[in-house]
């Protein structure tokens, strides 16, 4: 297990970079005083969701699901998580909120309904792959 404190980034190693101008790449910063002392508690676990949603389902924890995305062809299948799983533990929590992030496809409308689990649509005006930047259709699933 790995546990990061005070990352806000990906394993606390790699962060989020966005392209501006020449390609030159800028890593974002948290500007204010007051996000820093908001995110000051934050704790970022690296290890199987399952596990993390089992042992922290209590009251004051909110669990953010990014699963790999469903329609995208095999290019997501390789990682062994199926949406069926993962809106089946969303399901089987109680106690925490949970925000899942996902792709607006038939198979994740169907597994993500019922229970407490609420879809809502959006549209996100932008291509994180750099694509055509038509934007795109996708859900964002809570348990409250």
């Amino acid at each position: 297990m790995r546990l990061i404190s005070n990352s806000f980034g990906t394993q606390g190693v790699h962060g989020s970079y966005a392209r501006k101008g020449k390609g030159r790449l800028l890593k974002p910063r948290i500007v204010s005083k007051e996000h820093r002392e908001k995110l000051n508690k934050t704790i970022i676990l690296n290890q199987d969701y399952k596990n993390v949603v089992r042992k922290y389902d209590k009251k004051g924890v909110l669990h953010y699901l990014d699963p790999p995305y469903v329609g995208y062809g095999n290019r997501y299948k390789i990682h062994g998580v199926t949406s069926k799983e993962v809106c089946d533990t969303a399901k089987q929590i109680k106690n925490a909120k949970v925000v899942i992030s996902y792709d607006n496809h038939p198979e994740v409308r169907k597994y993500c309904r019922g229970g407490k689990l609420k879809q809502h649509k959006l549209f996100v005006p932008y291509s994180a792959q750099g694509g055509d930047n038509k934007g795109k259709k996708e859900l964002l699933i809570t348990n409250y």
